[in-house]
């Protein structure tokens, strides 16, 4: 930087220029996830054990915490799924208005 630039002056709140704050609502959701995150982590590192699933043809031996792994998975990939469709359909209807 050369002695003619003059330094970027910070806006509000004194974050970074470019840079927008973070509203409380995206602060909650976000401190929310990360105390989800690690109650599933704590529960499913605890619980080692060795289960049975019993299928229609046949059962499988399989460690407790790869079932609630796998649950967790396939809830959260549910989710996101039906929350774009969701998405999806309020865009559809917000453009026939």
């Amino acid at each position: 930087m050369s002695s003619r630039e003059a330094a970027p002056k910070p806006t509000e709140g004194g974050s970074r220029p470019g840079r927008r704050r973070r509203s409380s609502a995206e602060i909650a959701r976000l401190v929310m996830a990360v105390a989800v995150t690690a109650f599933v982590a704590v529960f499913a590192v605890l619980n080692t054990s060795s289960v049975s699933i019993d299928w229609v043809f046949g059962t499988v031996e399989t460690p407790l915490i790869l079932l609630i792994l796998v649950c967790v998975g396939v809830g959260l990939a549910a989710g996101i799924g039906l929350d774009r469709i969701a998405a999806r359909r309020r865009r559809r209807s917000a453009a026939k208005r």
